[in-house]
C-alpha cells in the first residue's frame, strides 16, 4: 500500500502543497480510521448482542433496543451538558450514565463498547501511506476528533489497528477540550499548542464539510474535504440501498475507498475504473478467495479458469494464491460452449438440430457453417434468415422452412459426414485438454457461470472418449439448471448459489449476463475450435476479435480497477482476518451490488454499459450494441408495464439484452422512484426526498428542518445527500434542546430565527399544518416572512 495517496483524488493535487505545511492536521474518523459499518451506531448494535450474550444487560432487552437507548442516552448527555456548560461535549461515561438505571453494568457495558470499536476499525491505507511521507519530511502530525472518547482511548484505537505511537505529535478530543471543530475550539487548541507556527504553515484534512472544512475556514486555516465515506445522492451506494438495505458492511468503506482511487484519469476511464472497483471487484474478488478455500480444504491444486472469463480469473486467482501461501498450478484452458459442443455429442439428432432454432440472432447460414456445410439452393436462398423464425416461412404449402432444415440434417449422406465430423472435434478437443491438464490430480475448472453447459459438454466428451476424471466446477454464479448437471452426478457448485439457490438475485443475471460477460472477456476471439499447429500441438482456434482498440480500452480499465479492489481486499483480510468469515455466512449479499446494477441502473452506467459491443457466439459473428435505439422506440409503443411484463419472462418472449437498461434511458428516475417508493425501510425518505427536491428546484441552498423526529432523522440525511446545508433542527420539546442529530444542533424556533435563515423544511406529517402556523405565528413579530415546505405543499 505504499504511495496509495498518489492514486486517491482527494490527495494526490494537494501534495505538494501540503508537503509545504509544518503541520498537517487529520480528523480520525472516516479519515484516518474507517469502521467496518455502514453507519457508526451500527457499532450500538453489536455492543447490545454481546452485552446479551455475556449477560450484562437486564433480562428481556434486545440488541435492536439496546441500540435505541444508546442513541437516546447520548442525546440526553448532550442536551444535559449543553444546558450546564454551553457546549454538547460528552464522554462515554457521561452517555452510559444517561441510560436507565437498570439497564445493567454500565462498566461492562464500556468495556464491550471501547473493545468492539477497536475491533471493527481500521486504519485507512491511502491517508497512512501519506502519514508516512510526512512523517519522512519531518512534518508534524496532529489528529483532531469530535468525539466521546478520551484521548488516550483513541490513541489506543489507533496504536491497535497498526497507527505508530511516535507518529502522533497531537491527538486533541472535543469531550475534553469542551468545543468541538465547528465551533473552532479544537483548532484554537492546536494553535495554542504550538504558539510559534503560523496558521498558514497548518492544513488540516477530514470527510465533515460543516466541522472539517468551514470549521477550519473560519479559524483560518486551509482545509482539504476527504470526501470518501460520506453518503451522496449520486452515488451508486445510495442507490444500492434503496435497491437492497444495507449489504456487506463490512467493506463498504473498502469500496468507497476503491471508487476514489481515480486520481490523473479522464472521465472515460473513472467511469470504467470505478465500475470494476466498486461492482465487479468485491465479487470477483471474493469469488477467487471462495476457489482457492474450496481447493485447499479437498486437496485440489490443479484449477483451471474457462476462457474468455479465464484470463482475468486466473490473475485473480494467482493473487489471492500468493498471499494465501497456497502452492497450486493455475491455468486458463480454451473454451467455449462451440468448442465443447460437437465433441459432446456422438449423434446429431432431431433434439439436438431442434435446441439450435432456440438461439439467440442464430440464422441458417450460422448453422450450416457450424458444420462446415454449404447446403442446397433453398437453404442459401434464407441464408440470413433467424432460426427462430423459420417455422413460420411456409417455402411450400406442406411444409415450413423449420421443416425442410430438418429434413435436410437427416439425408444420409449429411448424416454419415456428421458423424465424421463429430469424431474429428472430439478427438481435437480431448487431446487438448489431456495436453493442457493434469489429469493424474483432481481437477477444478473455475468459470463465471450460469447452467454449467460447457461443464457438462467438457465431461461427456471425456465419457464418450473412454476417459475417466475427477473434475469439480465452480462457478461464480449456478443457475437453477444446474441442477440438471447433479443428478448426472456432477459435482458443479455455485459461489453465490446453484439449483435455484437464491433465484430471486441469480435469475436477474440469466436473463441479462452480457453486461457483466463482456467487462471481464480477454482481449481476443471466443473460441470456435481446435486444429494442429506445424509441430502437432493441438492449439484453440480463436473467432473474430469484436473489440477494437477503443473498445477494449474500456474492458482494461474496468479490469484494473478489479485488481486495485483485490490489493485493498488483501490489505483489510490481513488486518481483520475475521471479516472474511463473517461474509462467508451471507451468500446472497454477495450478489447484491451487481443485481442493483442491472435491476436498477444509474442513467451514466446505461450510458456507457449499453454501447459496449456483444456477440452472442456459439457460431454467431454478429454484433450488436446492449442497448438499441429501436427497443427504446418499441418501449414507446407498447409502454412500460407491458415492456417490463413481456420482457420478464426471457428473451425470447421479446429479445432485448438489458430491459431495465432501455427503461432507464428513456426515463433515468423510473426505477429510482419505483424501488425508493416501494421500501417500507425508506417510506419516509422517499416523501422528504420530494420536498427537499423542490426546495433545491426553488433555489434554496440552506435550511432549517422542523421536528427532530423520524421524519426529522429521514429529511437530515436527504438533505446532505442532495447537498442542502442544514442550520439547525427546530423541535418543541426543550429535553432535546443541545441534542444533535448527524451534526447538526436540536434548538427552539427562537434560536432558528436568529441563526438568519428563514427557510424551514417541516418535518411532520401529521402536524405539518399546525407547525406552519406556529412558525407563521411567530414570525409575525418580525418584518420578515419565512418561506415553508411541508408534504402537503410538496
Amino acid at each position: 500500500m505504499n504511495e496509495l495517496w498518489r492514486r486517491d483524488r482527494y490527495l494526490s493535487l494537494e501534495y505538494k502543497y501540503l508537503l509545504k505545511k509544518k503541520i498537517i492536521s487529520l480528523d480520525v474518523f472516516d479519515t484516518v480510521l474507517f469502521r467496518l459499518f455502514h453507519s457508526p451506531t451500527a457499532l450500538f448494535l453489536k455492543v447490545g448482542e454481546l452485552a446479551i450474550k455475556e449477560k450484562h444487560v437486564r433480562s428481556g432487552l434486545t440488541p435492536v433496543e439496546f441500540q435505541q437507548l444508546r442513541i437516546l442516552a447520548e442525546r440526553k448527555a448532550r442536551s444535559h451538558m449543553k444546558k450546564i456548560e454551553g457546549h454538547n461535549e460528552v464522554n462515554l461515561k457521561q452517555i452510559y450514565n444517561s441510560m436507565p438505571a437498570s439497564i445493567g453494568n454500565v462498566e461492562k457495558l464500556m468495556e464491550i463498547e471501547f473493545k468492539l470499536e477497536k475491533q471493527y476499525c481500521y486504519l485507512n491505507p491511502s491517508i497512512m501511506s501519506l502519514i508516512s511521507e510526512f512523517k519522512a519530511k519531518g512534518i508534524r502530525i496532529c489528529l483532531l476528533s469530535d468525539m466521546y472518547l478520551s484521548g488516550e482511548q483513541i490513541k489506543e484505537l489507533l496504536i491497535s489497528n497498526g497507527f505508530p505511537k511516535d507518529w502522533i505529535d497531537l491527538l486533541l478530543v472535543s469531550n475534553e477540550v469542551g468545543g468541538d471543530k465547528a465551533s473552532g475550539k479544537l483548532f484554537e487548541k492546536l494553535f495554542s499548542t504550538y504558539p510559534n507556527i503560523e496558521k498558514k504553515q497548518i492544513a488540516h484534512i477530514g470527510d465533515n464539510k460543516n466541522a472539517d472544512i468551514e470549521g477550519a475556514q473560519r479559524v483560518g486555516i486551509r482545509a482539504i474535504h476527504y470526501d470518501v465515506v460520506p453518503a451522496n445522492l449520486h452515488s451508486l451506494f445510495e442507490w444500492e440501498r434503496i435497491r437492497h438495505g444495507e449489504f456487506l458492511p463490512e467493506i463498504v468503506s473498502l469500496r468507497k475507498l476503491a471508487y476514489s482511487m481515480t486520481a490523473g484519469m479522464n472521465l472515460e476511464d473513472t467511469f470504467w475504473f470505478r465500475y470494476g472497483a466498486v461492482v465487479l471487484g468485491p465479487f470477483l474478488t471474493l469469488f477467487s478467495d471462495w476457489v482457492l478455500e474450496q481447493c485447499v480444504r479437498e486437496g485440489k491444486n490443479k484449477i483451471y479458469p474457462l476462457m474468455r472469463e479465464g484470463a482475468l480469473l486466473s490473475t485473480l486467482l494467482q493473487e489471492s494464491a500468493l498471499k494465501s501461501e497456497v502452492s497450486c498450478d493455475i491455468k486458463p484452458i480454451y473454451v467455449s460452449r462451440q468448442a465443447t459442443y460437437f465433441p459432446s455429442i456422438e449423434t446429431f439428432d432431431k433434439e439436438q438440430l431442434g435446441n439450435m432454432f432456440e438461439k439467440k440472432n442464430f440464422t441458417v447460414g450460422h448453422l450450416l457453417e457450424m458444420f462446415s456445410l454449404e447446403g442446397d439452393d433453398t437453404l442459401r436462398k434464407y441464408w440470413k434468415t433467424k432460426l427462430t423464425a423459420c417455422k413460420d416461412i411456409m417455402i411450400m404449402p406442406d411444409q415450413s422452412l423449420r421443416q425442410y432444415i430438418i429434413s435436410f440434417f437427416e439425408q444420409s449422406d449429411v448424416v454419415e459426414y456428421l458423424s465424421v465430423f463429430l469424431n474429428q472435434k472430439r478427438e481435437l478437443f480431448v487431446e487438448y485438454i489431456q495436453q493442457e491438464c493434469d489429469f493424474s490430480s483432481k481437477i477444478v475448472t473455475v468459470d463465471f457461470g450460469f447452467k454449467g453447459t460447457i461443464q457438462k459438454y467438457m465431461e461427456s466428451a471425456l465419457s464418450i472418449a473412454g476417459i475417466k476424471v475427477d473434475m469439480t466446477h465452480l462457478l461464480a454464479i449456478g443457475a437453477e439448471a444446474t441442477k440438471d448437471c447433479l443428478i448426472k452426478g456432477m459435482d458443479v457448485r455455485g459461489w453465490m448459489g446453484s439449483a435455484g439457490e437464491n433465484n430471486n438475485i441469480i435469475k436477474t443475471f440469466m436473463r441479462s449476463p452480457e453486461v457483466f460477460e463482456e467487462l471481464i472477456m480477454a482481449n481476443c476471439g471466443s473460441t470456435v475450435g481446435y486444429e494442429y499447429d506445424r509441430n502437432h500441438k493441438v492449439i484453440p482456434v480463436l473467432g473474430v476479435n469484436i473489440y477494437d482498440e477503443k473498445e477494449w480500452r474500456k474492458r482494461e480499465v474496468c479490469q484494473q480497477g478489479i485488481l486495485l479492489f483485490q490489493k485493498l481486499w488483501f490489505y483489510l483480510k490481513k488486518k481483520k482476518p475475521f471479516v472474511y468469515e463473517q461474509l462467508l455466512e451471507r451468500k446472497q449479499e454477495w450478489g447484491m451490488s451487481l443485481h442493483r446494477a442491472l435491476d436498477m441502473p444509474m442513467y451514466e452506467e446505461v450510458t456507457k454499459l449499453g454501447s459496449l459491443s456483444h456477440s452472442d457466439n456459439f457460431g454467431s459473428t454478429d454484433v450488436f450494441c446492449l442497448c438499441k435505439d429501436e427497443e427504446r422506440q418499441l418501449l414507446r409503443d407498447i409502454g412500460i408495464d407491458s415492456f417490463l411484463s413481456r420482457t420478464r419472462r426471457g428473451y425470447h418472449d421479446l429479445p432485448i439484452y438489458w430491459p431495465q437498461g432501455i427503461l432507464t434511458q428513456e426515463d433515468p428516475s423510473y426505477l429510482f422512484k419505483k424501488y425508493l417508493y416501494e421500501s417500507e425501510a425508506f417510506s419516509y425518505l422517499a416523501i422528504m426526498n420530494d420536498m427537499v427536491s423542490e426546495i433545491k428546484q426553488k433555489g434554496f441552498l440552506d435550511i432549517i428542518i422542523y421536528g427532530a423526529g423520524e421524519v426529522g432523522s429521514a429529511m437530515m440525511k436527504i438533505s446532505n445527500i442532495h447537498h442542502v446545508n442544514v442550520h439547525g433542527i427546530v423541535d418543541r420539546k426543550q429535553s432535546l434542546w443541545g441534542s444533535i442529530i448527524d451534526g447538526v444542533e436540536i434548538i427552539s424556533l427562537d434560536e432558528a430565527i436568529a441563526k438568519g435563515i428563514h427557510v424551514y423544511a417541516v418535518a411532520s406529517l401529521a402536524f405539518a399544518k399546525e407547525i406552519e402556523k406556529d412558525i407563521e405565528e411567530r414570525y409575525s413579530k418580525y418584518d420578515i416572512k419565512p418561506v415553508i415546505f411541508t408534504s402537503v405543499s410538496s
